[in-house]
C-alpha cells in the first residue's frame, strides 16, 4: 500500500464515492458541501467543481452519508435530520427524495443495484430505540424489505453487502458505541427475520475497534473498517484482525471510506480532507 495524495479540504468528510472517472467528496457544510475531483492520475485528481446539493437545509448533521449507481447515473445522499435520502444528478441538482424511516445514516448500493439504508433512531419521549435496515429501489424509491436489528447491534452506521453466489444476502455492518467495548463489525443476512448476527469482529487486546463509522469491502471479502479514534482496520472475510493502514507510519482517523474496485485505491474520508491510498 502506498499514499498517492492527500485532498485537502473543510470540516468532516461524510460521503466519498466515484462515478464516471469523478471522485464525489461530501463534507458537513450548510452549502458547496459537495467537492468533485478527477480521478485521472495524469490530471493529478484536480478540483473540478464545487456546489451546494439540493434538498438538504437546515443543520447539517454528521451521520449523513453517501453512495453512487453506476448503472443509474446518480448519487444518493442520506438526509439524517428529514428521515429521507436524496437521489441527486451528478451535478447536485435534486431527482426526487425517498422517504425512509426516521434518521437515516449509512448508504450502500447492493451487487443488485438496490439502496441499503441503515437507520438508528432514539425516541426522545421514551428512549426506545430503533434499528433498522431497510433495502430500496433506488429508481423508484419502493420498499423491498426492512430488518429490525437486535440489540445487541449497538448502534448501526453503515451496511454493505458481501460477495458471493447470487443466492448469498449476507451484509457486513459497522455498529459502534463511543469508547465502549462494543464498537463492532458484524455479519447478518438480510433474508433471515430474526436478524441474528451470524460473525462478530474477533477483537483483540492489542487491536480493538474503538469507534467504528463506515466500512468497504473488496471482491475478497476483506473488509476495511473505518475507525474515526483508530484509523483504517483490515480484517479478513472471517472477520479476524490483518492489518493497520498508515500514513506516515501512523493511523488514519477516518469517518468515511470507498473502495475503486478497478483502480484498487482506497478514498479515506477523514477531518479536513481525503487521502487517497493504492492497494
Amino acid at each position: 500500500m502506498n499514499t498517492l495524495k492527500t485532498l485537502p479540504g473543510f470540516g468532516w468528510v461524510i460521503g466519498v464515492t466515484c462515478l464516471d472517472g469523478k471522485l464525489f467528496v461530501l463534507y458537513q457544510r450548510e452549502r458547496e458541501q459537495l467537492e468533485v475531483y478527477s480521478t485521472k492520475t495524469s490530471e493529478d485528481f484536480k478540483r473540478l467543481d464545487l456546489f451546494t446539493v439540493e434538498g438538504l437545509v437546515g443543520e447539517w448533521h454528521r451521520h449523513n452519508d453517501m453512495t453512487s449507481s453506476p448503472k443509474d447515473k446518480c448519487l444518493y445522499i442520506s438526509d439524517h435530520d428529514q428521515s429521507c435520502v436524496h437521489k441527486s444528478a451528478m451535478d447536485g441538482k435534486l431527482i426526487k427524495s425517498l422517504t425512509v424511516p426516521k434518521s437515516p445514516c449509512g448508504l450502500s448500493v447492493t451487487l443488485n443495484n438496490t439502496l441499503l439504508v441503515m437507520c438508528y433512531h432514539v425516541c426522545p419521549e421514551t428512549r426506545a430505540v430503533s434499528r433498522k435496515l431497510v433495502e430500496l429501489c433506488g429508481k423508484s424509491g419502493t420498499y423491498i424489505r426492512e430488518l429490525e436489528l437486535q440489540d445487541d447491534t449497538k448502534h448501526p452506521y453503515h451496511a454493505m453487502q458481501l460477495y458471493g453466489d447470487s443466492s448469498t444476502r449476507q451484509c457486513v455492518i459497522a455498529h459502534s458505541c463511543c469508547n465502549d467495548s462494543q464498537s463492532k463489525v458484524a455479519v447478518v443476512d438480510l433474508d433471515r427475520a430474526d436478524s441474528r448476527v451470524l460473525q462478530r469482529y474477533a477483537e483483540t487486546d492489542t487491536h480493538p475497534l474503538i469507534f467504528v463509522r463506515h466500512v468497504a469491502v473488496d471482491r475478497h471479502n476483506f473488509v476495511f473498517v473505518a475507525d474515526e479514534h483508530g484509523g483504517v482496520v483490515v480484517i479478513s472475510p472471517s472477520l479476524q484482525f490483518v492489518r493497520c493502514v498508515e500514513v506516515d507510519q501512523k493511523p488514519i482517523p477516518a469517518t468515511r471510506l470507498y473502495l475503486d474496485h478497478a483502480t484498487r485505491r482506497l478514498y479515506v474520508g477523514r477531518l479536513n480532507g481525503v487521502t487517497i491510498i493504492q492497494l
